[in-house]
């Protein structure tokens, strides 16, 4: 074992009971399947800076499964779509028997990424996700509904 896998070893125990007592309070923590989710479920066209970052560290990290790691790197070259050079790497993880389901579902959705995630990406992408605490899933549908008003007005001025 070499001292960068030991130290993680060590420091990760540590790291959950420090957020034991926060737990509650703080946003849950995300597997890197579902970071690669939250960022396909946000992404338009290309990721951001921010995102390539986090994928970049996904597509390093010794932590991560091969498949994980196959991915992150897709999602960071993607240009609208997964370019014609990645798309070997993302079918061998949706034929390998070892990947996960959650894996080989994510596969799946990168592949049919275009742009940005349609309803039914999204829809395939928020079952890979945690589900969100109630307090923010109504203050979610308060804003997609004055949203919804304030369209509405607009196209009644018209």
């Amino acid at each position: 074992m070499n001292f960068r896998t030991l130290c993680l070893s060590l420091m990760l125990p540590l790291a959950l009971l420090s957020q034991g007592a926060h737990a509650q309070d703080a946003a849950p923590v995300l597997t890197p399947v579902q970071q690669m989710a939250e960022i396909l479920a946000t992404m338009k066209d290309h990721p951001t800076k921010e995102q390539k970052k986090a994928l970049e560290a996904l597509a390093n990290s010794s932590a991560v499964t091969d498949h994980v790691r196959n991915m992150a790197g897709v999602i960071k070259n993607m240009k609208g779509r997964v370019q014609t050079s990645d798309k070997p790497r993302l079918y061998s993880v949706f034929r390998a028997v070892s990947a996960a389901e959650a894996e080989r579902e994510l596969a799946k959705i990168i592949n049919k990424f275009n742009g940005k995630a349609d309803p039914t990406l999204l829809s395939r992408l928020n079952k890979l996700l945690p589900p969100k605490p109630k307090a923010e899933e109504k203050a979610e549908e308060k804003a997609e509904g004055e949203a919804g008003a304030k369209e509405e007005q607009k196209q009644q001025k018209k």
